[in-house]
């Protein structure tokens, strides 16, 4: 396939919430329209118009993680969206010594640095990015 194609991830009880975001941010940049919104939103996979998207709200298991992360990059998977830390250490651990490996955002993730998901903003495997949680 050659649409873009993005696994998100969350193994907490803010799967709701968090789906409901990336699937506002995914509209927002016009990767999906308003009744792919409403279809994603109903389902967990989408094979829209410009992406596909897969949705999984999984256990707190290492094997759950690591197969769902190894199922979509057999598929080719351009994004991963990892909400916490076990889902984004995963995801860089299994595509570490890519020669390609695909984007991964992370989010709900307190401390990235001392996750080992970067060292610093800057200092970070360039296929890593993402949005720092701080629990006040």
């Amino acid at each position: 396939m050659d649409l873009p194609f993005v696994l998100a991830l969350t193994e907490t009880q803010a799967y709701p919430a968090v789906q409901s975001g990336i699937v506002d941010a995914l509209l927002a940049n016009e990767y999906i329209s308003a009744d792919e919104r409403a279809a994603l939103l109903e389902a967990q996979e989408l094979d829209g118009e410009r992406i596909r998207v897969v949705m999984r709200g999984i256990g707190p298991s290492a094997s759950d993680i690591n197969l769902q992360i190894e199922t979509a990059l057999d598929q080719g998977v351009s994004a991963i969206i990892a909400h916490t830390k076990a889902v984004a250490q995963a995801a860089l651990n299994l595509t570490f010594d890519m020669d390609e490996p695909p984007a991964i955002i992370f989010t709900g993730v307190v401390n990235p640095y001392g996750s080992g998901l970067a060292q610093a903003s800057c200092i970070k495997p360039d296929h890593v990015t993402g949005m720092m949680t701080e629990v006040p």
